[in-house]
């Protein structure tokens, strides 16, 4: 059957192998026992109880090959006797096992989907010859899944504070060798992920796609905020190294592991651009500063 995310609408086939069935049977006609234990086909006996000289028994046959099942069946006659013998079913089980994709690469959510077995004759559960009175020709089995990643980051110490630098420091400007061509401060991390993720950016200050710093004469410039992580995870099926990240959860980029991340690196990068730079050494013995909070979010 397919399941389908109830948010993102995304599917995914899942399969149910049936493992056993139970069945709990009564004679009301006929003395011979109730035929348990004289199998023939695809199954093999697993747990039984029979009482009352074998008017009353319930047993658990298992499948032989639940991937490729063969009918199982027992055989009622009694050494030639010849009499009819009837039985009522009284309770009726079964055992499966769900067969899924790996939910790594799932989106979290809630996952809903149903198929249909026929019941009688030469359904998908067949009861047996001269099997009668079922309540329903049809069995519904639906299936509600409820798939929850973890997610969990770790960063040093003294991360909550990124100081933005030129590459290789101040030397060379001090030095008089003219603007720097960028200022940038990388924050590494380690993560842990099961399933896909989306981060993106909230800013104290906004100036049009990117967050801001100020000075105390409220002079902004923009700070571009990127994130790389472990070649093991994709964005948009390529590597994800220096993705943009949006502001807001609106079209935030989506990050997919291709295996079980546990405490892999990444980065965070802040930067701003020589234009800016430009700006800001006209304002020389300023401080710059803005808030910038970087989500990383489990809910598609």
């Amino acid at each position: 059957m397919t399941v389908v995310n109830q948010s993102t609408l995304d599917s995914y086939p899942v399969t149910l192998a049936f493992e056993q069935f139970s069945l709990q049977l009564e004679r009301t006609k006929g003395t011979p026992g109730v035929p348990i234990f004289d199998m023939e086909g695809g199954c093999m006996l697993a747990a039984s109880i029979s009482r009352n000289w074998g008017a009353y028994g319930r047993f658990v046959w298992s499948i032989n090959n639940p991937q490729a099942p063969q009918p199982c069946y027992s055989d009622s006659s009694d050494g030639g006797v010849g009499e009819q013998v009837e039985s009522e079913v009284g309770l009726a089980g079964a055992t499966y096992r769900l067969i899924m994709p790996r939910p790594i690469g799932m989106p979290q959510g809630t996952y809903k989907g149903s198929t249909q077995f026929t019941v009688g004759g030469d359904g998908d559960f067949a009861f047996g010859n001269n099997a009668t009175n079922f309540n329903n020709a049809m069995l519904t089995v639906h299936l509600e899944l409820d798939v929850r990643h973890d997610l969990y980051l770790r960063f040093p110490p003294g991360s909550e504070r990124a100081v933005l630098e030129p590459p290789g420091g101040w030397q060379a400007y001090l030095g008089g060798r003219g603007v720097p061509p960028r200022l940038e401060r990388d924050l590494p991390f380690r993560i842990w992920s099961t399933g896909p993720f989306k981060v993106y950016k909230r800013c104290e200050y906004d100036i049009g796609e990117h967050c801001g710093i100020r000075n105390a004469s409220n002079h902004s410039v923009p700070v571009e905020v990127g994130l790389s992580l472990p070649g093991n995870v994709q964005h948009g099926g390529d590597a994800a190294r220096r993705i943009q990240l949006t502001t807001g959860a609106v079209g935030a980029p989506v990050f997919e592991p291709q295996q079980l991340l546990a405490n892999h690196p990444g980065q965070v990068h802040f930067q701003v651009g020589r234009e800016a730079v430009g700006e800001m050494t006209r304002h020389a013995g300023t401080t710059y500063q803005g808030q910038v909070t970087v989500v990383f979010d489990a809910e598609l």
